[in-house]
C-alpha cells in the first residue's frame, strides 16, 4: 500500500476543507503507514520534541 494512500486526500484537496485534508493525511501516515511523530518530524526536518 505505501504512500500511495495519500493520493486521494491530496488530489481531492479542492473538494474538502484544509482541516479534513490534513486530518486524512495525518491518519494515513500514523495509522496506515505506522509512522510515529518522531518519524514524521525527521522526514520533514522539524523538531519532534516541540509541543503541538
Amino acid at each position: 500500500m505505501g504512500l500511495s494512500i495519500l493520493a486521494a486526500p491530496l488530489t481531492e484537496g479542492l473538494r474538502i476543507g484544509d482541516d479534513e485534508r490534513l486530518k486524512a493525511i495525518w491518519e494515513s501516515l500514523t495509522i496506515d503507514c505506522r509512522l510515529t511523530l518522531r518519524n514524521i518530524a525527521q522526514l520533514t526536518g522539524l523538531d519532534g520534541h516541540s509541543k503541538l
